[in-house]
């Protein structure tokens, strides 16, 4: 039995593909986002874009390195200096607030997946696989596909949902317009 709690304490494994968390109102972040210069997204230093990522392009506040298994090397990229930078902190704390007191938050960013723009099927382990990935969907339509586990799902703008991330997952941006997520990774300790 405590091998058991062991693994569940450890592991964040879902029953479910996602797990909806809050609605919130995207119309003051979104503008704020499109009113940065474009060139802010090819800024970023730490999530790189490359292979299951080779068609997003990121605004990284909150970096973890997945080698870093507890979590005790936590970087905070962009504090709250700006409009932009204050209202995603503002988003990450009320989705942080949703899980246990003690918890932090690991990884925090913007993801903008290209019009036509997919990310390929992978899981996420290691150090991924001990937290709750939480998406806020700022922009998209009903042409972004989210498959988990080979089911389909469209999400709409405003929905805060936790994905299992352990599980095999990938997104198609079939449409002509940027897909928008803040992603906040939460640990519970």
């Amino acid at each position: 039995m405590i091998i058991v709690w062991l693994f569940l304490k450890n592991y964040m494994k879902l029953s479910n593909d996602f797990i909806p968390i809050a609605k919130y109102n995207c119309t003051n972040i979104l503008n704020l986002i499109e009113s940065i210069d474009a060139s802010t997204w090819d800024k970023n230093e730490y999530r790189p874009s490359q292979d299951v990522n080779q068609d997003v392009k990121s605004i990284v506040f909150v970096w973890s390195y997945i080698t870093d298994e507890d979590y005790k090397n936590v970087i905070t990229v962009i504090k709250e200096e700006d409009d932009l930078s204050k209202e995603v902190w503002k988003i990450a704390k009320l989705i942080k607030d949703k899980f246990a007191a003690k918890s932090k938050i690991t990884k925090l960013f913007l993801a903008k997946l290209k019009p036509n723009g997919f990310i390929s099927t992978h899981t996420d382990d290691g150090n991924l696989a001990k937290i709750h990935r939480c998406h806020l969907v700022v922009k998209s339509n009903d042409l972004c596909i989210f498959t988990i586990k080979n089911n389909n799902y469209i999400f709409p703008v405003g929905l805060v949902f936790e994905v299992n991330n352990t599980e095999l997952h990938s997104v198609m941006n079939n449409s002509n317009e940027d897909r928008i997520h803040l992603i906040v990774d939460i640990l519970e300790e």
